[in-house]
């Protein structure tokens, strides 16, 4: 149908969207729909048609509702300078990538069914959108998850810059069962340390460390400058965080000595510098290095941010007040704090083995009233009561 003659003023083209070609007020308008269905490309026209006719008699037509595609660029544009580039290039790859067929929607387009049609299609894996190196069938509903929060972003935008009215939809996230969540216990950290020593890089072995035992994020100790380093009070200014608030952090007096004792001081400048430009090194810099040493003393699935975790959950664990822990960790609010604490039931693991030790008769304190033999389950108790009731009947 692709080279049959227009039809209504509309004609499917090749890239299989439907064309419009009509004239009106003496003027010709040609143009493609952007819809891939007749009766939507039917009602996009009529609508078309209807704007251009009431512009001819002065009545100004409303303000048109943005394509998906336009919402995301006018956000990208918007948002770049007060995000970082790698937040702004996950959510446009995201979206275009798997709401690719919709791209051409208007945002009031997105209502509550149409969103539900595009998870089903995500989650069974009808679609593989772009870039995708696999062609497994289904993806989790955490991924699901990551995605509808891009989309929220995206259209939450588009709402509070004017564009839309109100959101079109309210989807909430789907449940997803909680993963494991890895640390390095005191007990394991020195043959944890023991393993980064073997990598072969002195900057990642140093790094390492320093968010082991300061906390930092990875990109604040792959940002670390001498001239925030105060070697005579031994502290640290995170002088670029991830919440625009400078904070103060001492240092251990032992990384303090493994920094300067591995790193040359300089007046100023990056204390890991990437090149001799000065360059720093690049994101995920430690991962390997981290998520290597972890797997050769048992610990899987840790990665730089869980050394993060590591601190706050050792703190947490060595007793030290929660306002403390936010502070260092430079947090506004304690709730984000208690997130990465991870806590360990000794109390519970004491009760489970007594418990263990009980039902195996190993009890030593022993529980009165409480038979441990078959023997003992078969004898019916005797009290004072019972035996002067048998001495009556006598």
């Amino acid at each position: 149908m692709s080279g049959e003659a227009f039809k209504d003023g509309l004609r499917k083209g090749k890239d299989g969207f439907w064309h419009y070609a009509f004239k009106q007020g003496g003027k010709v308008y040609k143009g493609s729909t952007h819809c891939t269905a007749l009766g939507a490309a039917k009602e996009w026209l009529r609508m078309y048609r209807q704007r251009l006719g009431q512009a001819e008699v002065g009545i100004a037509p409303p303000k048109p509702v943005l394509t998906l595609a336009e919402a995301l660029a006018a956000f990208e544009t918007a948002m770049t300078g007060s995000a970082t580039q790698k937040y702004l290039d996950q959510k446009r790859w995201r979206v275009e990538a798997h709401f690719k067929p919709e791209l051409h929607w208007g945002l009031d387009k997105f209502d509550l069914p149409a969103m539900e049609v595009i998870r089903s299609r995500y989650l069974s894996g009808a679609w593989k959108g772009k870039g995708f190196k696999s062609d497994k069938v289904g993806r989790s509903m955490g991924g699901w998850n990551s995605l509808l929060r891009d989309a929220k972003a995206v259209f939450g935008w588009s709402v509070r810059r004017g564009d839309l009215p109100a959101m079109p939809f309210v989807m909430q996230p789907g449940d997803v069962q909680a993963a494991v969540k890895a640390v390095i216990w005191p007990e394991d950290a020195g043959r944890f340390l023991e393993q980064v020593e073997l990598w072969e890089t002195q900057d990642a072995k140093t790094i390492v460390r320093v968010m082991l035992y300061m906390g930092l994020r990875e990109s604040e100790a792959l940002g670390m400058r001498w001239e925030w380093l105060l070697h005579r009070v031994r502290t640290y200014t995170v002088g670029k965080a991830k919440g625009f608030e400078a904070r103060v952090i001492p240092v251990p007096a032992s990384l303090l000595s493994y920094i300067e004792e591995h790193h040359k001081r300089q007046p100023e400048g990056l204390i890991f510098p990437a090149d001799k430009d000065g360059n720093p090194h690049a994101e995920k810099f430690s991962r390997k290095i981290i998520e290597r040493a972890a797997r050769s003393i048992g610990v899987i699935n840790l990665h730089p941010h869980r050394l993060r975790a590591t601190f706050a959950s050792v703190l947490f664990e060595m007793g030290r007040p929660l306002q403390q822990i936010q502070k260092l960790m430079g947090h506004k609010d304690e709730k984000t704090t208690l997130g990465y604490i991870v806590s360990r039931p000794r109390d519970l693991g004491e009760t489970m083995d007594a418990y263990a030790d009980l039902l195996e008769g190993k009890s030593k304190s022993g529980s009165p009233g409480v038979p441990t033999t078959k023997k003992e389950y078969s004898k019916k108790p005797t009290t004072t009561a019972s035996k002067r009731s048998r001495h009556a009947d006598s």
